[in-house]
């Protein structure tokens, strides 16, 4: 295990003399703080949070950790500040008359979104550790919910203890919200409602609304999260919260009281002042719009792979560098940089990471399989057809160690890909090579286009960082960049295809090599829902060995499916012909129907089966709608079967669901037009999940003619409706799968929530695929579900 490099400092005050009564020692990654009552353990390999709190006279600590964490609205990740490594360390001696004792105060490397310092104070003869924090806001942002104090109880702790009195743990439900509270001041956790134990007084705290929360785990160990819920911060903008942790032996009214009545020292204020965001937020801006290019070149000598990134060609590489965090709303903390070349045989990719914690690095897989991207990691992602779906993932982590999802098992092909990694004192680096014959594809040709992405994770800080942001996740194909393969002496570095309603137009970023100005001509035509295109022309001159922009008149305002196909001329040849595709959403009702979206809004239905779908909506304005319904046109002969629950949490459920005829140019169409049973707020499309819409599944009828009809969705809301969606439902003849007797060949449905009468009709359709296993909440749950499943 690699131990935390932090620096410790202490600083003992003119003319004050120490006392034994409390002492800080260093142990390894850890700080002892201690005086005669009470004993604490700080990890710095762990932010430096509490992760031992105990009496001076008894061995076993009274909780457990003692944590912040947070939720980033965007992208809905956590964070807690035990996750940060490389925790530094000062210890000061409080002089007799601020009231004696000792400040350890602990300053995080990189916290996301914040700069954070706080401090743990422990005075003489007392069984109170006084905690304070310190937060300044690096960028615009919006936890929600905040969670100050995560505080777990020890295994022996069975009672809550509070202002309004005693809970026992026995009757509280197994739930993360086994007990909701607004509010007490104060909170604890006891062996019986006299016994030892561990108590939190809140001191200084946000003016937020709170809700604070009690939770019981499976193994009866209690929790506490007092949850704040902030309004968005600002760049600049300070934080600050205080609270006193008390160890007793009983009586844990009688002990609180004084902590209750206790002043925290203020945290020491940041040194300088916080960074501004205008160029930050201007860079950021240009790098998470449009889509970055990169125009690679051909080589005639391939580099060495052994990860050390000292070949020739590296120096004339396409270089991918300025990574953004993976939901694009911040810079990356610290630099990465790759470097791609190709040629007849295979791509080749070398990535640089700076890395300031080497030392904490996290490499638990030796060997390839399936664990590689829980690593330090780098991600290659391609998408060699450019339909902007495809997602080919590469992963190697800093020992070298691979992992794909190229067609095999275990995590890994036998594929002949093959990466070296190499280590530095604050860096690791990578060589990747990739033939083409691993991809099954033939070798591009210059001017052909893939979709490309090289994404990191790095684990010291728990951030994940991309050459171009990937706010659902690094398989988020539609956000990848271009490689462009074949470079000749102007190149592409960035095109905004104007599919928004910004009245900029389409631009394209241009840079040459020349050592003479050259004038180029560019292109676009720009086609709606597949309507005759309309063209848009212009030029541009790129000074010598400069850089500049062509902006074309494009403009996209009406709501809809475009496609704009974007030429480039220079010295009477054509050197950049690239389409692009985007939807622009309407202002209000938005919605889409997968997996059709996935397949060029094609659903495939085989006959004897069921096909489940996703009806996923949003609301791209700022009112709410109190009520909505999803509606779907289905061709005669078509089954619509209701899937929710009516006790899920996940999903939108039917408050009703009404079934009636509706003809279009002589074709019946049933129209099921679903209430549902939510409001829909204010929310985007490109950030919703699956378990955001409603489940729903069609079943071919024996009724059912022909083997290709329309199907067409929307919705509605009082007074509005949204533009209807058309899609074409092809019919497939009925599967006729055999089940392997020894070899199990399985699906996992996480995904699925399922009435008894859909969960019959799927392990149905999975018999007749041939599957033998499936994996499911459902089946541990529900004793009927897994019978069905086994039949």
């Amino acid at each position: 295990m690699f131990r935390t490099a932090f620096a410790l400092v202490l600083l003992l005050l003119a003319g004050q003399t120490a006392r034994a009564d409390v002492t800080v020692v260093r142990a390894g990654d850890a700080l002892l703080m201690s005086n005669s009552l009470i004993r604490v353990r700080l990890d710095l390999s762990r932010g430096g949070c509490p992760t031992e709190i105990a009496l001076a006279t008894e061995e076993t600590s009274l909780c457990g950790m003692v944590s912040l964490s947070l939720c980033y609205e965007s992208g809905k990740r956590w964070v807690t500040d035990s996750s940060i490594a490389g925790a530094t360390a000062k210890i000061e001696r409080r002089p007799e008359n601020a009231g004696g004792g000792i400040v350890v105060q602990v300053d995080l490397p990189a916290f996301p979104g914040w700069d954070l310092r706080k401090s743990y104070t422990l005075r003489e003869g007392s069984p109170i550790l006084s905690v304070a924090y310190r937060m300044r806001v690096r960028e615009a942002l919006r936890p929600y919910p905040f969670i100050p104090v995560n505080l777990v109880g020890s295994a022996s702790a069975d009672t809550l203890l509070a202002e309004g009195g005693a809970v026992s743990r026995d009757e509280l439900p197994v739930s993360d919200f086994a007990l909701v509270m607004n509010e007490s001041p104060w909170y604890a956790f006891a062996k019986g409602a006299d016994g030892p134990g561990v108590a939190v007084a809140l001191s200084k705290w946000p003016e937020w609304y709170r809700r604070h929360t009690i939770g019981r785990r499976k193994d009866g160990t209690l929790f506490l999260h007092a949850r704040g819920f902030p309004e968005a911060f600002t760049p600049g903008q300070e934080v600050e919260f205080s609270y006193h942790l008390v160890a007793f032996e009983k009586e844990a009214r009688r002990t609180v009281a004084p902590a209750r009545a206790l002043g925290v020292a203020a945290v020491p204020p940041f040194e300088g002042c916080a960074a501004a965001p205008g160029a930050a937020s201007e860079t950021l801006a240009r790098l998470t719009r449009g889509v970055r290019t990169l125009c690679v070149p051909q080589v005639s000598t391939a580099p060495a792979i052994d990860g050390i990134l000292d070949d020739p060609c590296w120096a004339i590489a396409a270089v991918a560098d300025q990574f953004v965090r993976s939901d694009g709303a911040a810079l990356a903390a610290t630099e990465t940089v790759g470097r791609v070349v190709y040629d007849a045989d295979a791509l080749y990719i070398g990535i640089r990471c700076a890395e300031p914690l080497m030392r904490n690095l996290v490499t638990n897989s030796r060997e390839p399989g399936p664990n590689v991207w829980q690593d330090d990691c780098i991600e290659v992602r391609l998408d060699p057809r450019r339909d902007r779906k495809t997602s080919l993932q590469l992963i190697v982590n800093a020992l070298g160690v691979r992992q794909d999802n190229l067609l095999g098992e275990g995590g890994l092909t036998r594929a002949r890909w093959s990466a070296r990694a190499h280590r530095g004192a604050d860096f690791w680096s990578v060589e990747i090579r990739i033939p083409w014959a691993d991809l099954d594809v033939t070798p591009p040709r210059p001017g052909d286009a893939w979709g490309f992405n090289l994404n990191r994770e790095r684990r010291p800080v728990r951030e994940t960082t991309g050459w171009c942001p990937t706010p659902a996740g690094f398989h988020q194909a539609e956000r990848y960049g271009d490689l462009l393969f074949g470079r000749g002496e102007l190149e592409v570095t960035h095109v905004e295809p104007g599919i928004d309603r910004d009245g900029k137009g389409l631009r394209v970023y241009l840079r040459s090599r020349r050592a003479e100005a050259v004038t180029v001509a560019g292109s676009a035509a720009i086609a709606r829902d597949g309507k005759t295109p309309v063209f848009a022309r212009g030029e541009a001159s790129v000074p010598p060995k400069g850089e500049a922009v062509l902006t074309l008149p494009v403009e996209a305002r009406d709501a809809g499916s475009y496609r704009v196909a974007v030429t480039l001329a220079a010295l009477g040849e054509i050197f950049y012909a690239v389409p692009f595709t985007g939807t622009l959403w309407a202002d209000g009702l938005n919605s889409v129907l997968w997996p059709a979206e996935e397949h060029d809004q094609t659903l495939y239905l085989a006959r004897e089966t069921l096909q489940h779908f996703f009806f996923i909506p949003a609301n791209h304005s700022q009112k709410a709608y109190p009520a909505f319904d999803f509606v779907l046109l289905l061709p005669e002969g078509v089954e619509f079967v209701d899937c929710v629950p009516k006790d899920t949490r996940n999903y939108h459920k039917a408050r009703r669901i009404d079934v009636g005829r509706e003809v279009r140019d002589g074709v019946t169409y049933q129209r099921v037009v679903i209430t549902s049973d939510r409001a829909l707020g204010p929310s985007r499309l490109e950030k919703l999940r699956f378990f955001n819409g409603y489940l729903g599944a069609l079943r071919a009828t024996p009724r059912l003619a022909g083997e290709k009809h329309r199907l067409f969705y929307y919705l509605q809301a009082p007074g509005e409706r949204e533009r209807e969606h058309a899609l074409d439902l092809v019919v497939l003849p009925a599967p006729e799968g055999r089940q392997p007797r020894e070899i199990p060949v399985g699906v996992s449905l996480w995904t699925i929530a399922a009435t008894d009468p859909f969960w019959r009709g799927l392990m149905e359709t999975y018999r007749r695929c041939g599957f033998n296993s499936v994996e499911s909440s459902k089946m541990a749950a529900e004793p009927d579900a897994a019978r069905v499943a086994r039949e």
